[in-house]
């Protein structure tokens, strides 16, 4: 009777407890900082915060102040033509539709009607009440009807084998960048328009035109220069050399613009044809495309992964970067006009406003080494690594794992290079290993060893220096391992693309095994590749992509468990560690932030947004680095615990933190969820 009597009595407590209403989480209205001695005072109001919350506080270096408007969200659009009375936009998404838009002043826009077209859309312009859409994969140019833009018209496509890379209008007349044959022209004055090839060029990548002037770079590296003699014809008057990795180009006034994989140069056209070089200055991330400022000396760039940029060549030897609109974005369009620019990218359609881009100054350490964006650790530095080898970036007092050996291995498109440290303590020049193993993804230098991840599996050979090496031993997988970290004394953690991730064994050498294997979770989308694992205080935190953050308890290393799943918010790279916070290159969401100083709970926090899309992850001595393999690496704020964090009631919360604070972030957060808001000077 007893025994039935306290089971009622539990199960009215459980009916209890599931009739309670759930915790309200906290959330974030305002957050103010003012002066105070020995740093800032933030006063935080939100709405049910309590005791258990921790605080946390980064300087952000994202700036979307200038952004007039942001329409058509989350939708993919990549082309982009407004029309010279700037009521009429059209847009293009990264498949085959055709929008067009209602431009209102000072107002988002409102969409008119929508278009399919034969094939994927690769340029779009618009030439009076009609418009030139170039299509992908050879499909020719497609002349549209614009009379009534909710009822677009398609009127004729010209050139099926056209390869489109790049138009240009001139009245009526539109010239073509084709990839193969040279330059193309349709004259849609003619009563019948036809495509028509009036300069032959191989390689043609970006085509610009100003003053009766027609300059076309090639990927070669070779700019064909061109006068233009109506009805679309072209009379060829030279050729210039120009530099290595052209990315765009621009000509206007008396100057030509060449945008390049991470410079600007500028050339004086006033003794056309020929030109004279002027002066080149170092952008603040990789261009994508580049248009002049109408009536200004200035040159809009949208940058890759890292927003857009404003050049003044108001004196062509002495250009300056003028502002920088920090966004993790790529613009892969810009229409450029004298107060705003009208902008496409993976996040939709936005209108800029150009002087709040001038008065938008760069704050980020940019290292400004678009292809070094691979991240290592040794001898106490981060380094970049790229198409130009190993570059230093910064200190570091966080010592990787095999970061003290004598001899840094890495693994490029299949072969395998070492540095080592001279004895004045430069890098020596790459030294590349002679390998009849193909298909090479890893390498990885310890104790003697070198450990290879490849196309078969993994291989162990053995060796004091890289010419002495000898192989020994060899483990077969089912699938090609793609990374590989050190767990421990002869002990490595294999990130497999079909096996997942392996604990394997290499005391012996000659005969590596696998003790066991960390099993995520297949049904997750994207958790079938291990991206980066992290191992702090007997556990495991694996990036799986957009399968997020799969954390193991691996204290019994043959009887890993799987004990929590973090979501990110994108897609979860590459790894790293700071004052128990581990950080997460998340793509275009930036950098998520989980604190695991409890190894048993780990808590997720929230994004910091950073001006290009993170992939790999590093911690510096004075910053974050960040790299994108389109964007460059940039170097960013250390976060700040909020240690001084006073929760006054369930409305009012204040933190002291070091320093002066221009434009931050604030976080609260604990095991009910997080909240974060901006913070805001005090008037």
């Amino acid at each position: 009777m007893l025994v039935y009597f306290l089971l009622l009595l539990t199960l009215a407590g459980l009916l209890v407890w599931q009739g309670r209403p759930a915790a309200e989480p906290a959330s974030l209205t305002e957050a103010v900082a003012s002066e105070a001695q020995g740093g800032t005072r933030l006063n935080i109001r939100g709405v049910a915060l309590r005791t258990t919350l921790r605080g946390l506080m980064s300087e952000s270096v994202v700036d979307d102040e200038a952004r007039q408007w942001h329409f058509l969200q989350q939708v993919s659009l990549r082309n982009l033509a407004v029309a010279a009375r700037e009521d009429l936009a059209l847009v293009s998404t990264s498949g085959n539709k055709l929008i067009s838009l209602s431009l209102a002043q000072g107002r988002p826009p409102v969409v008119l009607g929508s278009l399919d077209l034969p094939a994927q859309i690769e340029q779009v312009r618009i030439i009076g009440d009609r418009a030139l859409v170039g299509l992908k994969k050879s499909a020719g140019v497609a002349l549209v009807a614009l009379e009534e833009p909710q009822a677009m018209r398609l009127l004729a496509v010209y050139g099926p084998t056209v390869s489109l890379m790049d138009m240009v209008t001139d009245g009526q007349i539109a010239y073509l960048a084709d990839r193969f044959r040279g330059i193309g022209v349709i004259d849609l004055t003619a009563e019948s328009p036809q495509l028509a090839i009036v300069g032959e060029a191989d390689g043609l990548w970006r085509i610009t035109l100003a003053d009766k002037r027609l300059v076309a770079g090639s990927m070669s590296g070779a700019g064909h220069l061109y006068e233009t003699l109506g009805s679309g014809h072209l009379k060829k008057v030279g050729e210039v050399a120009l530099p290595d990795g052209v990315r765009d180009v621009a000509l206007f006034g008396k100057l030509l613009a060449v945008a390049t994989r991470d410079r600007l140069y500028l050339y004086d056209v006033s003794g056309w044809p020929k030109l004279a070089p002027l002066a080149n200055i170092l952008l603040p991330g990789a261009p994508m495309r580049m248009f002049p400022v109408p009536g200004r000396d200035l040159l809009a760039i949208s940058l890759v992964a890292a927003g857009v940029c404003l050049v003044d060549v108001t004196q062509p030897s002495l250009p300056v970067v003028a502002g920088h609109l920090q966004l993790p974005l790529t613009y892969y369009d810009l229409v450029v006009g004298q107060e705003a620019i009208y902008a496409t990218s993976v996040s939709g359609f936005e209108a800029l406003t150009l002087d709040a881009i001038t008065a938008s100054r760069s704050e980020v350490d940019e290292l400004a080494y678009s292809d070094a964006h691979i991240l290592l650790s040794w001898h106490g530095r981060i380094f970049g690594y790229g198409a130009q080898g190993l570059t230093p970036f910064a200190a570091s007092g966080v010592q990787a794992e095999g970061s003290e050996e004598p001899f840094l291995a890495v693994a490029d498109k299949g072969k395998v290079f070492f540095y080592s440290r001279t004895d004045n303590g430069a890098i020596s020049a790459p030294q590349l290993l002679s390998l009849e193993i193909r298909g090479v993804s890893d390498a990885l230098w310890q104790s003697n060893r070198l450990y290879l991840a490849h196309a078969n599996g993994l291989d162990v050979l053995l060796g004091a220096r890289p010419d002495t090496l000898l192989p020994a031993g060899r483990l077969q997988l089912e699938g090609p391992p793609a990374r590989l970290k050190v767990l421990g004394p002869d002990l490595l953690l294999v990130l497999s693309k079909t096996d997942g991730i392996l604990i394997v064994d290499t005391t012996d050498p000659w005969q590596p095994v696998v003790r066991s294997r960390l099993l995520v979770v297949k049904h997750l989308p994207g958790s079938n590749l291990a991206l980066d694992v992290l191992v702090v205080n007997q556990r495991a935190y694996v990036s799986l992509g957009s399968g997020g953050i799969h954390v193991f308890d691996i204290s019994l290393i043959d009887q890993p468990r799987l004990t929590q799943i973090i979501d990110t918010q994108r897609k979860a790279n590459g790894l790293a560690l700071y004052d128990d916070l581990l950080l997460v290159g998340d793509g275009p969401q930036g950098v998520f932030m989980i604190d695991i100083r409890d190894p048993d709970l780990a808590l997720p926090i929230g994004s910091l947004l950073v001006p290009v899309r993170a992939k790999e992850i590093a911690v510096a001595d004075d910053g974050i680095l960040i790299s994108s393999q389109h964007g460059g690496t940039v170097k960013l704020p250390l976060p700040q615990r909020l240690s001084a964090l006073q929760i006054v009631n369930s409305k009012e919360a204040v933190a002291l933190v070091a320093g002066e604070v221009s434009r931050a972030q604030v976080f609260l957060y604990d095991a009910r969820g997080a909240a974060q808001i901006k913070v805001v000077g005090k008037e």
